[in-house]
């Protein structure tokens, strides 16, 4: 019976998320709220970061930078256009979440 439970509680971590709908494109994100661990990826195709809200509030931004890659086959297209620079893109995120 033990060994049961054990199965229905793993099972249960491995579907679950499954189940979950995922945010649909253009979808707003729910807000932050205090006790939760925010996590956001953002990638410009120039340039990626991560930017975090503790659960107490404080935020953080990691790896902001911009690459200086020539144009090439693993190269990807800027997102969401090259109207701006990535960091202005990431502020702009940042400012809206």
């Amino acid at each position: 019976m033990k060994n049961l439970n054990h199965l229905v509680l793993i099972l249960g971590f491995v579907i679950q998320p499954l189940l979950t709908p995922a945010q649909q494109p253009g979808q707003r994100i729910t807000d932050w709220q205090e006790g939760y661990l925010d996590i956001h990826h953002i990638n410009t195709g120039k340039g990626e970061c991560a930017f975090f809200i503790f659960p107490d509030g404080t935020t953080a931004l990691v790896d902001a930078g911009d690459h200086a890659r020539p144009t090439g086959p693993r190269e990807t297209p800027p997102k969401p256009d090259s109207t701006r620079t990535p960091g202005e893109w990431i502020s702009r995120y940042i400012r809206s979440v």
